[in-house]
């Protein structure tokens, strides 16, 4: 799979993570931003509906965990902005 399937394959996978609040994706909210794969290697940009969104980290490890359970993805390289934890989160992301 080159990574315009691959990317496309991502995107439709992030369809099925749904904001716990709302019950929309994360997609249709745009909550996912600057999504690209290169090399497979998938980039984004979560974006947190809220700048003090709770469930702010529980998305955003469920969007890693999606990503992470697609077949052809080496690896995540995912970055949170717009929550006022938003560096701890991407810390966070990167350790686990």
């Amino acid at each position: 799979m080159d990574d315009k399937e691959l990317e496309l394959e991502v995107s439709k996978h992030l369809n099925e993570v749904l904001d716990p609040e709302t019950g929309i994706s994360v997609m249709d909210m745009g909550l996912v931003q600057n999504l690209s794969v290169k090399d497979g290697i998938v980039h984004l940009v979560f974006v947190p509906s809220s700048p003090f969104c709770p469930l702010g980290v529980r998305i955003a490890f469920d969007i890693k965990n999606k990503v992470k359970g697609i077949p052809g993805v080496k690896g995540i390289d995912m970055r949170v902005e717009g929550h006022v934890s938003a560096k701890e989160i991407t810390e966070q992301l990167k350790k686990e």
